[in-house]
């Protein structure tokens, strides 16, 4: 089976990664909807130079911020990504945060109508004319999606209604009634809920101090526009208003801080679904938690001899 370790953001996968590296030669698959981004390091806690060197990871730095990408694309990157690594003898782990594209990986993709130009350019017509009216009209026809999604992400806000309007059914809906592939193995960190926000902050301060303003000024200077879809990532789309309009720093900081909580209660409550899943709770096995995923990844990897 191939190891999938989820966790919220600041969690700490990537420490527990390194760690484990130590013990076993595995290689990572990143399951991150925003570390595909060329140039977005430091907000994206993307994993240094110096910690890939370490440990090899894939699908990051594989698109330009105003480059498409999606989870079909994803889902054949990673599987032929796993492919290779298997085949050189090594043990891949599919890590990350992003909990639709490790359903796309164990679930497969939803027989789905196509994207309806027509349809998409109606949607922008209605929020262009009332912003947040989208987010309404999902809340009431898509529970779900609703509360998975963050306020700022309009691409999947007009895809799951464009499925609506096409069928009749959301895509939630749609979704769990996919069987479960049974090829994975499932691993969510976990953490207490005030240490986990203290983690957020902590990182958070050391973006700061690392030089997210002059990161998001440089992305800006390239000429990707805040109205890209990279760009709705937590930390940047705050950041424009520090650097090109005059919000404070303070300011800045505590909406990042807010936004990012948000996200990781998001996150935590998309892992609730997974009821089979091995939960590791960093909290109080800190220390013995590499020891742990490594007995458990021993005991169901079958590698490419069996």
């Amino acid at each position: 089976m191939i190891p999938i370790l989820l966790g919220p953001t600041a969690v700490g996968k990537t420490s527990l990664l390194l760690d484990l590296a130590q013990r076993l030669p595995i290689e990572i698959v990143s399951v991150d909807s925003r570390q595909i981004y060329r140039f977005m390091n430091i907000g994206t806690a993307k994993p240094t130079e110096s910690e890939q060197a370490v440990l090899k990871h894939w699908l990051i730095d594989i698109r330009d911020p105003d480059e498409d990408f999606d989870v079909m694309e994803f889902r054949n990157l990673a599987l032929e990504s796993v492919a290779d690594i298997t085949a050189r003898g090594k043990i891949p782990i599919l890590a990350g945060g992003t909990g639709l594209y490790a359903e796309v990986l164990m679930k497969g993709l939803v027989d789905v109508p196509p994207r309806d130009e027509t349809v998409r350019e109606a949607l922008l017509q209605i929020e262009s004319e009332n912003k947040g009216s989208l987010r309404k009209i999902l809340e009431r026809v898509d529970k779900n999606a609703f509360e998975r999604f963050h306020e700022n992400d309009l691409k999947r806000t007009i895809r799951y209604l464009e499925v609506f309007l096409k069928t009749g059914r959301p895509l939630t809906e749609l979704q769990n009634e996919r069987d479960h592939n049974r090829e994975f193995f499932l691993v969510i960190l976990e953490r207490d809920r005030s240490e986990l926000h203290a983690r957020i902050e902590s990182r958070l301060h050391e973006m700061i101090r690392a030089g997210l303003a002059d990161e998001t000024e440089s992305l800006l200077s390239k000429g990707y526009g805040p109205e890209l879809n990279a760009f709705k990532t937590i930390g940047y789309a705050e950041m424009v208003q520090y650097v090109r309009c005059g919000v404070s720093l303070s300011d800045t900081i505590e909406r990042i801080l807010v936004n990012t909580r948000r996200y990781a209660r998001r996150q935590i409550m998309w892992f609730r679904r997974y009821s089979e899943a091995l939960r590791i709770d960093l909290s109080s096995l800190e220390g013995e938690a590499a020891r742990v995923l490594e007995n458990a990844i021993l005991s169901v990897w079958g590698g490419k001899n069996g």
